[in-house]
């Protein structure tokens, strides 16, 4: 499969992923929209329950809210030509890469590098720096094409 059918194909796939997300974090069965409904009193035990679970919903939702962002990126990357393209080294990104993590934006090298230096994902990176302090950035499948 060429790259630029690959690319298209994965953006279908983002879109229907957003539009998903979307609906799990917005829709009539949003677990947001549940989060401090309960209208029994319960003892504490209960109440302690309930508090876990709309913790639990929180933070799901926040997970979800970062998967969106970063569809938002891989696709404003798709429609700028920067898609598929590695922010720290510059070199094709994988497609093996890309398949199995559509809005990845590093390839694995870089994201090992960044790791190492504490960069948290959805961060900006210094990649200069990054990269300055390790002069083997190799990654024997950036070249696939």
């Amino acid at each position: 499969m060429k790259r630029k059918q690959f690319i298209e194909d994965v953006r279908l796939q983002l879109l229907k992923r957003r539009e998903e997300l979307l609906n799990n974090v917005s829709g009539p069965d949003s677990q947001l929209r549940s989060l401090g409904r309960s209208t029994e009193l319960g003892d504490s035990a209960d109440q302690a329950s309930d508090s876990l679970a709309s913790e639990i919903s929180a933070k799901l939702a926040d997970v979800e809210f970062r998967e969106i962002a970063n569809i938002d990126k891989a696709i404003a990357r798709m429609n700028d030509a920067s898609y598929g393209v590695c922010e720290g080294c510059r070199k094709n990104i994988p497609l093996k890469r890309l398949e199995a993590i559509p809005h990845a934006s590093v390839c694995i090298s870089c994201k090992q590098l960044a790791e190492e230096h504490g960069v948290e994902e959805g961060s900006t990176a210094d990649w200069p720096s990054i990269l300055g302090s390790n002069d083997s950035v190799s990654d024997p499948d950036a070249s696939v094409s």
